[in-house]
């Protein structure tokens, strides 16, 4: 090697460290504050699983169904947990700074991978994807940690099996195709990762791809039965028409891309990137590469959130990296530089006007409510009342003040206070101006003015609902469980659907509905027994 060669490879690979430093710098800079937040959403109840069965059950174990999950599978991130937990302990933070690690790896293995276009462009598209919504909400929930390792595990698999294809080495296929049997079983979005090698010559290198596809399904149909083989979510809602023809509405706003101004940049760049895409690339890959995106979005499409859109969002990027490389060459680095400016710009004001940065808002009140419910020493005494997660939010959290810190005292936690008025009187406090405050005990709930029908049945894992005499609009389900001091926490229903959901308690609910002058139409508090008596009518 000639000593000019070897001075313009250290210069290259110095201008890759400033790269991926700026990079870097951009991550802590958006998402620091992140590392002082406490476990949020379902975080506590996956903690939970994880501790009480180990890191590596999840992977072979059908019968480790999680009641609000049973049919998803997502064993990755119950063993990524464990390992922090052993790591951590219960303390929030070591989890975050996990996550922010998490989401630097995804960044620097597709600067890697993008390294067919210029220093520039690359750096400026990763940064565009950065502040983008779906990046904002897997920084800021760990319970989306299998996402961001899932794609790790894919980038890799891409580039062993480009390796492999450069040297026909049949290894470093069978290497890609085990980091692709990672990926898969992190999340089954990345199932279709194949379609990205199938124009790969020879074609002998995707044979192993062929046995993980078929190894993956064995799998699957194992853990969640041959029925459930092309399902994950029990969603509440049917996938119709309009939510395909809505899609692009709707990830117009859950990117934020809501001012005129940033809808418009977006376009252009969208647009730009599509037509230099399908002039320069066969339009079979484009379509291919479409289609194994937004194939496996189509049973979330209901419960569409920024998260979903993070694979899209790389593509995004890579479509942004495309468009500024090929404008660098026919505009110069000058003008890219001063367009970037302007484009990072919108970006991240998307990103503060989307609604995975206004779950910001809440980190507050997720730390102060579960500090309070993990850590209160007189939490036996009082109440919470309206507090801001799920049940299973709070489930887990006083599973970890039983079995991990051996309190057996617990705070009672009213979603709908008025549901724990006719328990004995005890101190009540709630969230408000930053602080939990002292407030007085509830009212008992209004007696309705109307009554609401109701049939629901339990088998398989499903429940079934029929809500009358109100045929539209959606009905309020509060649930209640005594055994762990829960009352009152809400679903929202339509008149009639199915829900994955295991049941193995006693369920007390009361079903609302409601009416146009602002008052409720309601059933009695109703107790059933699934296991019991598979079937529930009122009247």
């Amino acid at each position: 090697m000639t000593q000019e060669k070897w001075q313009g490879q250290q210069a290259c690979r110095w201008r890759d460290i400033l790269a991926l430093s700026l990079l870097s710098a951009l991550l802590l800079v958006a998402y620091y504050p992140v590392c002082e937040a406490f476990f949020m959403a379902d975080d506590p109840y996956l903690l939970q699983a994880a501790i009480e069965h180990g890191p590596w059950r999840h992977f072979f174990d059908p019968n480790l169904r999680l009641p609000e999950t049973p049919l998803v599978l997502m064993p990755w991130l119950h063993a990524s947990f464990y390992g922090d937990y052993r790591l951590f302990g219960i303390e929030p933070m070591g989890f975050y700074v996990h996550q922010l690690l998490a989401l630097w790896l995804v960044i620097a293995l597709l600067y890697v991978a993008l390294q067919a276009f210029s220093r520039l462009a690359r750096t400026v598209a990763l940064g565009w994807l950065l502040l983008s919504a779906p990046a904002a909400q897997a920084a800021q929930f760990l319970m989306t940690r299998h996402y961001l390792e899932g794609i790790c595990f894919a980038l890799l698999a891409y580039l062993c099996q480009r390796r492999a294809q450069q040297k026909v080495s049949l290894a470093w296929a069978g290497l890609a195709a085990c980091w692709y049997g990672a990926a898969m079983t992190a999340k089954e979005i990345f199932v279709p990762l194949p379609v990205l090698f199938i124009f790969m010559r020879p074609r002998q290198l995707l044979v192993p791809h062929a046995v993980l596809v078929l190894a993956y399904s064995c799998w699957r149909a194992a853990m969640l039965g041959p029925a459930h083989l092309f399902t994950g979510y029990g969603d509440t809602e049917p996938l119709r028409m309009s939510h395909v023809l809505g899609l692009p509405h709707r990830i117009a706003v859950l990117m934020g891309w809501q001012s005129g101004w940033v809808l418009a940049l977006e376009l252009v760049l969208m647009t730009g990137a599509l037509a230099v895409l399908v002039r320069h690339h066969r339009p079979a890959v484009v379509a291919l590469v479409a289609v194994g995106t937004l194939l496996p979005m189509l049973p979330v499409l209901p419960i569409l959130q920024p998260r979903f859109l993070l694979v899209p969002a790389i593509w995004m990027a890579l479509g942004v990296a495309l468009l500024l490389d090929r404008l660098e060459q026919h505009l110069g680095r000058a003008w890219i530089i001063a367009g970037s400016g302007i484009m990072l710009y919108g970006q991240a004001m998307a990103m503060y006007a989307s609604p995975a940065w206004s779950s910001r808002h809440y980190i507050a009140q997720y730390r102060l409510e579960g500090r309070f419910v993990l850590h209160h020493p007189a939490a036996g005494h009082t109440a919470l009342l309206a507090p801001i997660g799920h049940a299973y939010y709070y489930s887990g959290l006083l599973w970890m003040r039983r079995a991990l810190l051996h309190r057996r005292d617990a705070p009672l936690l009213c979603k709908e206070p008025c549901l724990c008025a006719a328990l004995p009187r005890r101190d009540a406090v709630r969230y408000g101006d930053g602080a939990l405050q002292t407030v007085s005990w509830p009212r008992p709930c209004p007696r309705p003015p109307h009554e609401v029908e109701i049939q629901m049945s339990y088998h398989d894992h499903q429940l079934f609902w029929r809500f009358g005499p109100y045929r539209s609009g959606r009905y309020l389900v509060l649930l209640n469980h005594p055994d762990q001091g829960l009352y009152g926490f809400p679903h929202w229903l339509p008149p009639q659907g199915r829900y994955v959901f295991a049941i193995y308690k006693p369920l007390s609910l009361v079903v609302r509905y409601p009416l146009p002058d602002g008052r409720w139409a309601a059933t009695p508090l109703l107790t059933w027994t699934p296991a019991d008596q598979p079937a529930i009518k009122y009247p």
